[in-house]
């Protein structure tokens, strides 16, 4: 039996990402998509909290992803 795990780099669910995402609007291509599907798990570096609080640190920066980009 074997359980295939792959890792990815930095992903960030904000700006424009964080809009589909809060609308359930694909974010990835077929392409990618078809290689996250050949996976059991998939690993990747979620930049940046994910919550419904608001910014503290600087108003013209958002670091927030949307709380269901976890789900995502």
């Amino acid at each position: 039996m074997s359980f295939n795990i792959l890792f990815t780099g930095d992903l960030s669910a904000t700006g424009i990402f964080s809009e589909k995402i809060n609308r359930n609007i694909e974010i990835f291509d077929n392409e990618l998509l078809n290689i996250f599907k050949q996976n059991d798990q998939i690993v990747c570096n979620f930049e940046g909290p994910s919550t419904s609080l608001p910014t503290i640190l600087r108003e013209d920066i958002s670091v927030i992803s949307p709380q269901n980009t976890i789900d995502y």
